[in-house]
């Protein structure tokens, strides 16, 4: 078993850690991650457990039936877990403070969001709008780290995004102008996350179909 992730595995984490993925803080040295999507997104589960096969414990992903509500009894998420390994510990160091809560740290993005890690952050959190716009759910931070994590990306990947208000909360939202960078960067991935991405007009549009394949090391 390899001491640390391969660079391509970490770069993932990394993307999907700034989405929708969980990192613990495991009581001893190291961490664990859990992956986990809605039910409608369970090719996209089973591409991330494709990935981390390797890293985790599960023989499959996992379904999570919700008790009650109009779909009570019925798959509401698939979602697994990798297991415990120092080699996550420098995501902790990224992501998590002394007291082992989720936090950004200016610059991260900066140094550690790779392109790859990008495809699978907005593939993890990711919406499109109906002005062909997509926007990045994150609500869970204030004004100013949302501030500072657009200012990163327009820097490192050429995006012109903003931050906006919804509600009470503030998100990031990515113009229709800059589809060509993120289809470019994103595309390939299953159908129900290829459907999160803006469309391309003119001189651009054979970047709808494109297919690619990510090859990774475990």
């Amino acid at each position: 078993m390899p001491t640390t992730l391969p660079q391509d595995l970490f770069d993932i984490c990394v993307g999907s850690i700034l989405g929708d993925s969980t990192l613990y803080a495991a009581k001893k040295d190291g961490a664990k991650l859990k992956f986990a999507q809605g039910y409608k997104h369970k090719l996209y589960v089973e591409h991330l457990f494709s990935l981390f096969q390797k890293w985790t414990f599960y023989l499959e992903p996992r379904r999570e039936v919700r008790k009650n509500g109009k779909r009570a009894g019925l798959v509401h998420a698939y979602y697994f877990r990798t297991f415990r390994h120092t080699a996550f510990r420098p995501l902790k160091e990224i992501f998590l403070d002394n007291n082992n809560k989720k936090v950004y740290k200016e610059g991260t993005i900066t140094k550690y969001l790779s392109p790859l890690g990008l495809r699978y952050w907005v593939a993890d959190d990711g919406s499109l709008q109906r002005c062909n716009e997509v926007i990045l759910n994150t609500q869970s931070f204030t004004k100013e780290i949302n501030e500072a994590i657009s200012r990163e990306l327009n820097q490192k990947f050429s995006l012109h995004s903003k931050v906006k208000p919804r509600d009470k909360y503030w998100i990031i939202y990515i113009p229709a102008s800059d589809a060509p960078v993120l289809r470019k960067l994103l595309w390939g991935l299953p159908a129900s996350i290829m459907r999160k991405l803006p469309k391309l007009k003119n001189k651009n549009k054979n970047l709808n179909s494109l297919s690619f394949n990510t090859t990774t090391q475990s």
